[in-house]
């Protein structure tokens, strides 16, 4: 029964050390990741304004980032929903850049056309 005990302990103390080890190293990539918003730039378009926001992830650390979603939400006054716009990134490998766009569009019907009145 000793025998047992010394080796869950023994497992126990390797299992700690590797989440320890693991989360030590997310928190450094963490630290290690830049981030860089470009200027926001607002396009006509056929039904209404389309906003741009370039930027850019420079991924320095130790894992890649994967599956990176940025999602815009825009609602009016009443929490009423005008658009949703999602910006997927499928990869960013440890030690490069990604440069990406984000588009917003909204239509100027649709926001006409909101009820403000209480």
């Amino acid at each position: 029964m000793k025998i047992a005990i010394r080796m869950l302990s023994i497992a126990t103390i390797i299992l700690w050390l590797v989440i320890l080890f693991f989360s030590v190293t997310a928190v450094y990539s963490v630290m290690n990741l830049g981030v860089n918003l470009g200027e926001v730039e607002m396009l006509p378009s056929s039904s209404g304004i389309t906003f741009s926001l370039p930027f850019s992830i420079d991924n320095n650390g130790y894992y890649e980032i994967a599956d990176l979603n940025l999602t815009t939400r825009v609602t009016d006054l009443n929490e009423s929903l005008i658009d949703q716009t999602q910006t997927f990134v499928q990869s960013i490998p440890q030690d490069t850049t990604v440069n990406a766009t984000h588009t917003i569009p909204i239509d100027l019907d649709s926001i006409m056309a909101l009820d403000y009145m209480p």
